[in-house]
C-alpha cells in the first residue's frame, strides 16, 4: 500500500486529505466501515426513501423491521437523498430521512451531523445542535461541524 500526501490542496481531495490527517495524526481515530454497496443494498435503500417520501417515516420504519438479513440500508445514500430533498425545496422529508438514517446509524457521526444540518434547515435550532453536538462527541476532528455548532450556540 503506497500513501501519498501533498500540501496542495483540491477540492476533489479535501476530504480524503482530511480523513488521511484524522487517520495519520489522531490515535484515537476509529474508522467507520461502510455497508457493501450493491444492487440489493440500493433497493432497499431507495425502497425506504420512497417510503418515506409517500407514506411518512413510521412506515419506513416499520418496512425497515420487516428487511431480509441480507438487506441493509445504505447511509451514504440516505445523506445524499436527504440533501437532495433539501436542494429541492423539501426539508421536512429530508429531516425524516436524517431521521431515519441515525434511527439505523445512531453512532455514526456523518448521520448525526446530516440530522443536525437537517433541523437547521427547518429552522428548528434547538434540535440541531443537539445532533450536532453528538455527531461532535463522535468525531471531534470535524472542522465544519464545530463552526456550525459555534454559529448555533451564539
Amino acid at each position: 500500500m503506497s500513501l501519498l500526501i501533498s500540501n496542495k490542496s483540491h477540492p476533489n481531495f479535501n476530504n480524503l486529505n482530511f480523513e488521511l490527517a484524522r487517520i495519520v495524526f489522531n490515535p484515537n481515530f476509529i474508522p467507520e466501515i461502510p455497508i457493501y454497496d450493491n444492487a440489493e443494498n440500493r433497493v432497499f435503500s431507495n425502497r425506504i426513501i420512497t417510503t418515506i417520501s409517500e407514506l411518512g417515516l413510521e412506515k419506513a420504519k416499520e418496512e425497515y423491521a420487516k428487511k431480509k438479513n441480507t438487506e441493509q440500508l445504505l447511509e451514504f445514500l440516505m445523506r445524499d437523498e436527504g440533501f437532495n430533498h433539501i436542494d429541492n425545496g423539501k426539508p421536512e422529508i429530508a429531516v425524516q430521512i436524517f431521521e431515519m438514517n441515525a434511527f439505523v446509524y445512531p453512532k455514526s457521526a456523518k448521520a448525526l451531523q446530516g440530522l443536525g444540518e437537517g433541523y437547521m434547515e427547518t429552522g428548528k435550532n434547538e434540535l440541531a445542535l443537539k445532533y450536532l453536538k453528538e455527531s461532535l462527541a463522535i468525531n471531534p476532528d470535524n472542522p465544519f461541524v464545530i463552526r456550525l455548532v459555534k454559529q448555533l450556540d451564539k
